[in-house]
């Protein structure tokens, strides 16, 4: 299919905004089309990432990037449990996938495709919630080679309005009342 028609196909996706785990997945699945006929498709790695995910059960190749972001969480999972905390700057940005919005951004702008039904509030909250509908129980899981406690990063089953994400620790962390946390859970109410 000609990157023409993948762009037109995409733009009316986005247009129609009536977002559902079937056309969220459809638009990554276009997205990855449109990088794959680009030149400069290394500079969109978040992006290539979170469209390999959506259609494998499990994911182990990780950009460095990816690696980048996930060692922010590891940081900031590891102070909260340490401290009592309860949530982490880098770990609530990966789950809205506030990372990947400028790629998205830069993409559908290059292929002449307004963005701005994507990005109002309502609709990326909605694609949000779908996309990591879509990867309920598809971990991510993270090689020892990659040099991170991180073991397994899973998006879990909530109701139709939270998102729960749990991060699987290698070595467990002391938290602040000396018991060993194998575990980070992040919800968040959307």
């Amino acid at each position: 299919m000609a990157r023409s028609e993948i762009s037109e196909k995409l733009s009316l996706l986005i247009k129609e905004n009536d977002w559902d785990e079937p056309r969220v997945l459809y638009i990554f699945v276009q997205l990855r089309k449109i990088l794959d006929h680009r030149d400069d498709r290394d500079n969109y790695t978040i992006l290539r990432f979170y469209c390999d995910w959506v259609v494998h059960i499990s994911k182990d190749y990780i950009t460095k990037e990816t690696i980048g972001i996930l060692k922010e969480i590891e940081k900031d999972a590891t102070l909260q449990i340490r401290t009592g905390g309860t949530g982490t700057s880098a770990a609530i940005n990966f789950v809205y996938l506030d990372y990947l919005k400028p790629e998205i951004r830069a993409v559908l702008q290059r292929e002449s495709i307004d963005p701005k039904e994507i990005f109002e509030e309502l609709n990326w909250e909605k694609l949000v919630v779908c996309l990591s509908r879509i990867l309920e129980n598809q971990p991510l899981q993270v090689k020892d080679s990659y040099g991170l406690n991180i073991r397994k990063i899973e998006f879990k089953p909530t109701d139709a309005s939270n998102l729960t994400m749990l991060v699987y620790f290698n070595e467990p962390i002391k938290s602040k009342t000396g018991e060993p946390a194998y575990w980070f859970r992040l919800t968040n109410y959307v």
